[in-house]
C-alpha cells in the first residue's frame, strides 16, 4: 500500500511542477514575437494531456476579424486576401497550418498547406488567395481558366501546359521570348521554334540539315562538339566525311585516306584486347581485321607454332557435351582452320564402316543424346539372352561392349 501511495505522490509532484513551471520543464523553444507575452503561460494554448487546441487560438484570433482587425480589436489599414481565405476554411482548424516555438523572428509559422481542407469555392478559384501572385506576362494574360490547369498545389513549378489549346497563329516567341539562345545557330533561325523543337520539352530537338547552305561548315554550329583526340586533330572541318546528320554515331571512316605508314594502334589504342591471343600479335591489326569492322576477322593458322594446341586460344569455345568430352585438345582432327563448321569425323578411328556395316547412324546409335552408346543387337542374329549365355561360358562379363573384342566387326574377331 505504501508503494502505491509513493507512486501517486511522485506523479502528483511531477504534474504540479509541470503546471507551475512549464516554461522550464516542457518549453520546446521560444515563441514568435507576437506570442512572447504568453510564453510562461502554456495553458493559454495547451491543455494537459491534450496538446494545443485550435479553440484556444480563436479565443484571441477571431476568425471573422482575421485580415480586418488585430487581436487588440484595432482596425487594419490594409485588408488583404486573408479575409476570404480564412473564411473558406473549416472552423477551429488553425493548428492544421500554424505552429510555433520556432523563435522570436518567426513571423509566419506556417506548415505545409493542405488544399484538401479548403471549401469548394476557394478550390475552384485560385485567385481568391493567390491574386497577388498572378504573373503579369503575356502568357498569363490569355489564361482564363483555373491555375490548376497548369500548376499543382505542391508548388508553382514545374508546371505543365497544353500547347494544343493555343490559337493556330500563336508564335512561340510570344511566350518564350527569354528562352531564345543567343548562339550563332539560332541567330538565323526563324520565330517558329517547332521546326526543330517539340512542345514536351526543348530537348531532344531535330534539325533539318538540308536547310543549311552547302558552303556552311559543320564547325560553324558544332564548334564545341569537336573531339580533341589524335584521330580528329588531322581531320578537316567537313565532319560529313565520316558522320551523318542524324547523329554522330554510327560513323564511317575511309581508311584509304590514311598515309601508308599509319599504324592501326595510333588511333585504336584503347581497342586492343588484352587476351592471350592478341598478346603476341603485332601492331598491324589488318593482318586479321578489315577496315569495315572488327568482325568478322580472319586468322592465318599457319603462323601458329605446330606444338600449340587449339584450346590455347579457343579455350572458351570448347563444347561441354559428351561427344567432345573424350576428344583431345587437337581440334583439327575434325575441324578446319577456316571455321568450326562444317566438321568431319573419321569413324574408322573407332570402328570401320565397311561391307555390311555401311548403315545409317541411328541403326547402331539409337540414343541421339549420347553417341557413345551403341548396339549390335539390331542387325546380328544373336538375341541378348543368347549372347549373354555364350559369353558367360567363356567367362566374359562385359559382353555389352562388343567393340572391345570385335574391333573390325569381321567374323574372325
Amino acid at each position: 500500500m505504501k508503494l502505491v501511495i509513493l507512486v501517486i505522490a511522485f506523479f502528483a509532484i511531477v504534474v504540479g511542477l509541470v503546471l507551475a513551471f512549464p516554461d522550464y520543464l516542457l518549453n520546446p523553444g521560444p515563441l514568435m514575437q507576437g506570442h512572447a507575452h504568453i510564453e510562461k503561460n502554456c495553458l493559454s494554448c495547451h491543455r494537459p494531456f491534450r496538446g494545443a487546441l485550435a479553440m484556444q487560438c480563436t479565443s484571441c484570433h477571431k476568425p471573422e476579424e482575421i485580415g480586418i482587425k488585430n487581436v487588440k480589436g484595432m482596425a487594419l489599414l490594409r485588408k488583404d486576401s486573408k479575409i476570404s481565405f480564412h473564411r473558406g476554411l473549416p472552423a477551429n482548424s488553425c493548428i492544421g497550418c500554424h505552429t510555433d516555438h520556432k523563435g522570436r523572428d518567426s513571423t509566419r509559422a506556417v506548415r505545409a498547406f493542405k488544399h484538401e481542407g479548403i471549401s469548394f469555392d476557394l478550390r475552384a478559384n485560385c485567385n481568391s488567395c493567390h491574386d497577388v501572385q498572378k504573373p503579369k506576362d503575356k502568357l498569363h494574360d490569355y489564361a482564363t481558366r483555373s491555375c490548376g490547369e497548369c500548376h499543382s498545389t505542391r508548388a508553382w513549378k514545374p508546371a505543365s501546359f497544353d500547347h494544343k489549346s493555343l490559337a493556330s497563329g500563336t508564335n512561340c516567341l510570344d511566350c518564350h521570348k527569354g528562352d531564345v539562345p543567343r548562339d550563332r545557330l539560332h541567330s538565323s533561325a526563324g520565330a517558329n521554334c517547332s521546326t526543330c523543337h517539340g512542345t514536351s520539352g526543348w530537348k531532344p530537338a531535330s534539325f533539318d540539315h538540308k536547310t543549311v547552305a552547302s558552303a556552311q561548315r559543320c564547325l560553324d554550329c558544332h564548334k564545341g562538339d569537336v573531339p580533341r583526340d589524335r584521330l580528329h586533330s588531322s581531320a578537316g572541318a567537313n565532319c560529313s566525311t565520316c558522320h551523318g546528320t542524324s547523329g554522330w554515331k554510327p560513323a564511317s571512316f575511309d581508311h584509304k585516306s590514311l598515309a601508308s605508314g599509319t599504324n592501326c594502334i595510333d588511333c585504336h589504342k584503347g581497342d586492343v584486347p588484352r587476351d592471350r591471343l592478341h598478346s603476341s600479335a603485332g601492331a598491324n591489326c589488318s593482318t586479321c581485321h578489315g577496315t569495315s569492322g572488327w568482325k568478322p576477322a580472319s586468322f592465318d593458322h599457319k603462323t601458329v607454332a605446330s606444338a600449340q594446341r587449339c584450346i590455347d586460344c579457343h579455350k572458351g569455345e570448347v563444347p561441354k557435351d559428351r561427344l567432345h568430352s573424350s576428344a583431345g585438345a587437337n581440334c583439327s582432327t575434325c575441324h578446319g582452320t577456316m571455321a568450326w563448321k562444317p566438321a568431319s569425323f573419321d569413324h574408322d578411328r573407332y570402328f570401320r564402316l565397311d561391307r555390311d556395316h555401311r548403315a545409317s547412324c541411328s541403326t547402331c546409335h539409337n540414343d541421339s543424346s549420347d553417341f557413345k552408346k551403341y548396339t549390335c543387337y539390331g542387325c546380328h542374329e544373336h538375341t541378348a539372352s543368347n549372347i549373354a549365355s555364350e559369353h558367360r561360358e567363356e567367362g566374359i562379363r562385359n559382353y555389352q561392349n562388343c567393340m572391345r573384342c570385335h574391333k573390325s566387326g569381321s567374323d574372325e574377331d
